[in-house]
């Protein structure tokens, strides 16, 4: 027993809660800013076969991350004594947790459509939920250190995954359209967003009548709580809920397609540079080789 309350006290370790733009912060933005690039770098042009070993290790790591963050908050120690209670307020059912559902259809689906629907979910909608938080992380720091490092590293993995999966599609020599791309995601998009607010309506009906004092609110949609969102907030107190859901929908759909685009565009321009520096050392090699026959 002593040896638990030692691994539990280590892995629950406290510490003074990270500012937003504070050190800790803007360490591990830089940190996930060259990973990324690293990534892209050296995996631009891997096979099929390397993006699924790829996915399949980063959801053996999402799990892993999941499985800690659940029993940090699932047990606390009251003295010498182990509490359990579960936390339904972290139930790992948001944008940012698709991943543990969206890798193992990308590591084990067949190629076609579907596989490259769910890669395209990642790489748009899951990419947004984890670009944002890297951005400006708000209120997802706590005083628990191993928390901390779990959110950078599971939000930084969806910025470092969703940017290489759409790298090795765009910079490919037969690139899916943009808007394509995107739309085949949107499907998949609708079909969570759906899930959130039935689990949202079921789940906290049966807190409520059992009178659990929790709150169950995943994709921060649930009709029965304050939107924690810019403008969706105040669309939500004024709308009614169906035009609300319309309006986040909208809205995610709007950002992700942005931030698609941008990453799209920066692509295109580093594949110009690429070729015209190419054609530039080509012609320069020669007119080298022409020089030096014309000096023979």
């Amino acid at each position: 027993m002593k040896a638990l309350k030692k691994i539990y006290k280590f892995f629950s370790f406290e510490a003074k809660e990270p500012k937003t733009f504070g050190i800790f912060h803007i360490v591990f933005a830089v940190i996930i800013g060259f990973l990324t690039t690293l990534l892209c770098k050296k995996c631009e042009k891997t096979s099929e076969k390397t993006e699924r070993k790829i996915a399949l290790y980063a959801w053996i790591g999402y799990i892993t991350l999941e499985l800690y963050k659940q029993i940090i908050y699932s047990i606390s120690l009251d003295g010498e004594q182990f509490i359990f209670g579960i936390s339904w307020s972290d139930f790992p059912f948001q944008l940012c947790s698709t991943p543990l559902y969206v890798l193992p259809f990308i590591a084990f689906l067949p190629s076609g459509r579907i596989r490259e629907a769910f890669v395209a979910f990642f790489g748009t909608f899951t990419f947004l939920g984890g670009f944002a938080v890297c951005i400006y992380p708000g209120n997802v720091f706590v005083e628990t250190l191993g928390i901390n490092l779990q959110t950078i590293i599971w939000h930084g993995g969806q910025v470092i995954l969703g940017a290489y999966f759409n790298l090795r599609r765009f910079a490919s020599e037969n690139p899916p359209k943009k808007t394509k791309y995107f739309v085949s995601a949107v499907p998949i998009f609708l079909l969570f967003t759906a899930l959130a607010i039935i689990l949202n309506v079921t789940v906290q009906g049966a807190l409520d009548a059992a009178m659990l004092d929790e709150k169950f609110n995943m994709f921060f949609i649930s009709p029965y709580f304050e939107c924690i969102f810019p403008i969706l907030s105040t669309i939500k107190i004024y709308a009614p809920y169906p035009v609300f859901i319309l309006a986040y929908v909208l809205g995610v759909g709007a950002l992700s397609f942005a931030l698609l685009s941008s990453e799209a565009l920066i692509v295109e321009k580093t594949l110009e540079f690429r070729k015209k520096k190419a054609a530039h050392k080509a012609s320069a090699e020669q007119y080298i080789n022409s020089d030096s026959k014309s000096n023979l």
